[in-house]
């Protein structure tokens, strides 16, 4: 059942990876193949995404590797759930039509749904320790750097609440500071929660 979910959720991450890959690269907006590609990669949704796909792979084809470690599932799930979470409260609403639909709800409900219960019901969780979640803000943290950088050398800010021009500089640090706290206090509860249950 555990590796059926696992091979579920690869095929699903690779499949809407692939989805939003042909939408990039056919819209006309793009200049080229680098651009589509590069638009495409801005969103902490896609990355994590294409992450999810690399590491339910490898963790099927070898279980007891990196991928299959238990900081490495707690953290994805921790992401995955966190990503669906800030959609819904601070970006849905826009509408995306045709075969967008089907990878907006795959990006957004499915896969983090999916890989949230699979951590839940099949991951070990044996080991978790609270310095863990102190580790899990380094891609958050480096994506917004990463964001911010490509912004000031004049690419699309990939959210609202990430370019000065819309927020304000003021507010952007705000919201960074906000979503790097929501993180951090996500991974303690999750962090939290798990050793509570493994002293019942």
């Amino acid at each position: 059942m555990a590796r059926n979910l696992g091979l579920l959720i690869a095929i699903l991450a690779w499949a809407t990876t692939a989805g939003e890959a042909y939408v990039s690269l056919t819209n006309p907006q793009h200049a080229n193949a680098f651009v589509a590609l590069g638009h495409m990669y801005s969103y902490f949704t896609v990355i994590s995404c294409t992450l999810t796909a690399i590491v339910y792979t490898a963790m099927l084809a070898n279980p007891a590797g990196w991928a299959g470690s238990v900081p490495m599932r707690a953290a994805l799930a921790l992401y995955m759930v966190m990503l669906a979470i800030i959609f819904h409260v601070l970006l849905a609403g826009g509408e995306r039509v045709g075969q967008e639909v089907w990878l907006n709800i795959s990006f957004h409900m499915v896969l983090p749904a999916l890989v949230g219960l699979d951590w839940l019901i099949f991951a070990p969780k044996r080991g978790l320790q609270y310095s863990h979640a102190l580790w899990w803000l380094a891609y958050p943290l480096i994506y917004c750097g990463i964001s911010q950088l490509r912004g000031a050398l004049g690419d699309p800010y990939p959210y609202f609440f990430f370019d000065p021009a819309v927020a304000g500089v003021g507010a952007v640090m705000q919201w960074v500071a906000i979503l790097t706290l929501a993180f951090l206090l996500a991974g303690f509860a999750q962090i939290g929660a798990t050793r509570q249950l493994a002293h019942r």
